[in-house]
């Protein structure tokens, strides 16, 4: 990804950045960076009719340059196109105000993005990442076996199947392993297996789910000496500001306590395994116990009140991914 331009306050966040994709890895960055509610800029093509004096009615195909308010991002990793839905913030002589388009972004189109809320840290390190040219890892990898050859693309960030394949295969072969010991995929790999031996172990310094993990970073348990904090990037695409900004938080108090944190990509088998427990987890540099102490007790005091069919179950606080898993056999699966 080329940084044409950017102009960002660093104090506020305010202020937006010009970047042109340049190579289909370009778009999963983009697809990262724009969350909902910022502002996309890009230039496309809009159908307009046109009715002459007698009544008649002509179609047209025009080419301009729109500002949306974006409500929707689908990403077609394999065919490497990104779709950007929202509504029209800025009129011109071809769409109303308010009016719903899709962006489609294209490699060697800029595109200029204007976050709503600021750009945060986290935003700001995607940026950095995305516009970093020494990142440009990428390793074509043919897994054989009893007669399949499986074929795909892995790069820094994702996975990309260009026959059938069977994406643990790929992530378990020790030649692929091998290949990608000095890249971020291979690193963010290592701590998600590590986590789940810390699991088997019950050491009490592996928690996973949203409030362990939170709770863990309050105590200062996921600083310097070992501290790591798990995160989805999933977690940042939330519809919800508020939900965005908790988790932006976390991230920042973990950096802040001098751990290390890794955001892993929802395109890779380590970043599925995370979501499968919730999308956070912590590995911490002492052990702590009964993090999850609080929700039991609630659990026990919504039976003794006979609601215990009720919302409990529903948020799925006490039956649900978060918190410790207690036997080997719970993440056979992962």
């Amino acid at each position: 990804m080329r940084l044409i331009s950017q102009h960002i306050e660093r104090k506020t966040g305010e202020g937006r950045a010009v970047l042109l994709p340049e190579e289909p890895e370009d778009l999963w960055h983009a697809y990262n960076l724009i969350r909902p509610n910022d502002l996309l800029r890009a230039s496309a093509i809009r159908k307009v009719i046109s009715e002459s004096g007698s009544g008649s009615r002509s179609n047209e195909r025009v080419h301009t340059t729109l500002t949306i308010r974006v409500t929707k991002l689908d990403f077609d990793p394999q065919a490497a196109q990104l779709h950007v839905s929202g509504r029209v913030a800025e009129e011109n002589k071809h769409v109303k105000l308010g009016s719903f388009h899709t962006l489609d972004l294209e490699l060697q189109r800029n595109f200029t993005l204007e976050k709503a809320e600021g750009w945060d840290s986290v935003a700001l390190d995607t940026l950095k990442e995305a516009v970093n040219q020494d990142a440009k890892v990428q390793l074509w990898a043919v897994i054989m076996k009893e007669g399949l050859a499986n074929i795909c693309l892995v790069t820094d960030h994702q996975t990309i199947l260009r026959q059938k394949i069977d994406l643990n295969e790929v992530l378990s072969s020790p030649a692929v392993t091998a290949k990608l010991s000095d890249t971020k995929f291979a690193r963010e790999t290592q701590l998600v297996d590590h986590f789940f031996t810390l699991i088997r172990k019950e050491d009490n310094r592996a928690w996973y789910g949203p409030r362990e993990s939170e709770k863990a970073v309050e105590q200062g348990a996921v600083g310097k000496g070992g501290g790591v904090l798990l995160i989805s990037n999933g977690l940042f695409r939330s519809q919800e500001i508020e939900v965005r900004k908790r988790w932006v938080k976390l991230v920042d108090e973990v950096k802040e306590q001098g751990g290390e944190v890794r955001v892993l990509s929802s395109m890779h088998e380590s970043g599925r395994r995370l979501e499968s427990l919730g999308g956070v987890a912590v590995i911490c540099t002492w052990p702590i116990e009964d993090l999850d102490e609080g929700e039991v007790e609630e659990e026990e005091e919504v039976h003794e009140n006979g609601d215990g069919d009720g919302e409990w179950h529903e948020n799925g606080d006490s039956h649900g991914i978060e918190g410790r898993v207690e036997h080997e056999e719970d993440i056979d699966f992962l």
